[in-house]
């Protein structure tokens, strides 16, 4: 039980409704957030560089273009 408390809530993304995300962009962001590579994130995600790009322009549509770049 909360008990009266809030959730923290990310202050960089936008308000995202639950049931216009697409859960299939999920592995594709995991991959990507462990290889930190797109490249290396298509290929653990069987997928094309080019289809890569367009889930992650997909993603940063959905979440307000908060996607890490580069190595974290």
């Amino acid at each position: 039980m909360l008990s009266g408390r809030r959730i923290v809530r990310m202050s960089l993304m936008r308000d995202v409704h639950l049931r216009n995300l697409d859960l299939n962009l999920i592995y594709p962001l995991h991959a990507l957030l462990e290889e930190c590579q797109v490249t290396r994130a298509a290929k653990r995600s069987f997928l094309s560089q080019s289809a890569m790009s367009r889930a992650l322009e997909r993603l940063r549509d959905m979440l307000g273009d908060h996607l890490p770049v580069g190595r974290i």
